[in-house]
């Protein structure tokens, strides 16, 4: 799989950052979300 860099939040390149790869998703690297309430919102 291949990854395209589409930016980021920080300006020395530190989480989260967003990817888009060769099949069309896109790819989040970031600290994990455990705080329940606010993963309810997402799930």
């Amino acid at each position: 799989m291949r990854l395209r860099f589409l930016g980021s939040t920080s300006e020395a390149g530190a989480c989260p950052s967003l990817y888009e790869t060769d099949r069309g998703t896109i790819v989040v690297q970031g600290l994990e979300v455990v705080d329940r309430e606010a993963r309810a919102d997402h799930e």
